[in-house]
């Protein structure tokens, strides 16, 4: 900001200089030493030489001035720098780590059934990523033949990472942790639950 008003006085200085020089002291010059020869060309006393001078040297001076601003303004044009600017963007970023720890969480942490009474890793049923059923039906992933148990009692699903059970409209029914759940309607798991199919009782846990 100095610097610009710092230009902007020298042009003017400049402007004003220029326009005493050429207006005042060279034709005060001239009358005083070409006088004669004037008066004698053009038949005018000294003041109107003096006069006519002037207002060429007014002329030139403006000219001189004009050209000068004309220029200045296209170095500053030339010089002025170029800022790129950028809008604040309404945008919500959303941090990427919970979807990471959750997306880590249902890779590694597997779901698996044992029987109550059961606690070595050979009893473990790992259940996975894909519906689980539990029934008497020969096509079940879990088969428990059994009396009470339906040919397809109960599904075990993994949805957003998260295990549920669902009674899939079951004769005897299917609880978790002793309250009897309503048919076709997920259910989230817990690690620890005790899941009873009928009579039959397992607990769930998570692997890892």
């Amino acid at each position: 900001m100095v610097k610009k008003y710092k230009n902007n006085w020298i042009s003017y200085l400049t402007g004003i200089g220029t326009m005493l020089f050429v207006c005042v002291i060279i034709p005060f010059i001239l009358v005083k030493c070409k006088v004669k020869l004037f008066t004698h060309v053009i038949k005018i006393q000294e003041w109107g030489v003096f006069a006519l001078l002037f207002l060429i040297g007014v002329f030139l001076s403006c000219m001189l001035h004009f050209a000068y601003m004309v220029y200045e303004k296209k170095e500053k044009v030339k010089e002025e720098p170029v800022f790129e600017t950028y809008e604040e963007s309404n945008t919500k970023v959303e941090t990427v780590q919970p979807l990471v720890s959750q997306v880590a969480n249902s890779v590694y942490q597997r779901g698996y059934l044992i029987l109550q009474g059961k606690g070595g890793l050979s009893d473990r049923i790992y259940i996975g990523n894909n519906d689980f059923y539990i029934g008497r039906d020969i096509n079940v992933d879990l088969q428990l033949n059994t009396g009470g148990i339906s040919k397809k009692h109960a599904l075990i699903s993994k949805k957003n990472g998260t295990y549920c059970i669902m009674d899939t409209n079951s004769t005897n029914g299917t609880k978790v942790n002793q309250k009897q759940l309503q048919p076709l309607t997920d259910y989230s798991l817990q690690s620890g639950d005790l899941i009873t199919f009928a009579t039959i009782k397992y607990y769930f846990y998570f692997e890892g």
